[in-house]
């Protein structure tokens, strides 16, 4: 189909009134992020120095969630557990395991046995499946006298430690 040349002209026409106001927005905005980059380029080439944070000697690193009365590892939890034994295997310090338990399931003699199986559970995976040395796990059980968390179902857990 053949244009005339009147209609193109009157397309060109509308074109360029929709394009010449994008285009000066365009340019406003290439303008004012070349001040802001002059702007920035007056600023020391050199970061100040700045204090190295000291590490503390012990470093949780890890948690494993058990269900309610339960000292089973869930499938969804072993990515834990492995990254506890892969933490394990690049660095010499003891693995400490400490189980806990949640204040409103069990009884407070119930719940320090549950939380020394949790505890036991995992370093048991990490033994067998992953080759931890036994030696270089320090297992430690708190039932419910100790609650890592205030919301009552996250402490039933294990925390791992390094030391």
């Amino acid at each position: 189909m053949l244009r005339s040349p009147s209609t193109s002209v009157a397309r060109n026409s509308k074109l360029s009134r929709l394009t010449i106001p994008l285009i000066a927005d365009l340019n406003g905005q290439i303008n004012a992020l070349r001040a802001e980059n002059a702007e920035l380029a007056k600023r020391p080439v050199n970061c100040p120095d700045v204090a190295v944070p000291v590490a503390d000697s012990k470093v949780i690193g890890n948690v494993i969630y058990f269900r309610i009365n339960s000292a089973v590892v869930d499938k969804n939890q072993m990515v834990n557990v492995y990254n506890i034994a892969e933490y394990a295997k690049s660095n010499t310090e003891t693995i400490t395991l400490v189980g806990y338990a949640d204040r409103q399931t069990g009884n407070p003699a119930y719940n320090l046995a549950l939380s020394k199986r949790r505890a036991e559970a995992v370093a048991d995976i990490l033994v067998k499946k992953y080759g931890i040395s036994r030696d270089r796990l320090k297992i430690d059980w708190k039932g419910d006298t100790v609650q890592p968390y205030n919301e009552n179902v996250w402490n039933r857990i294990v925390l791992m430690s390094a030391e």
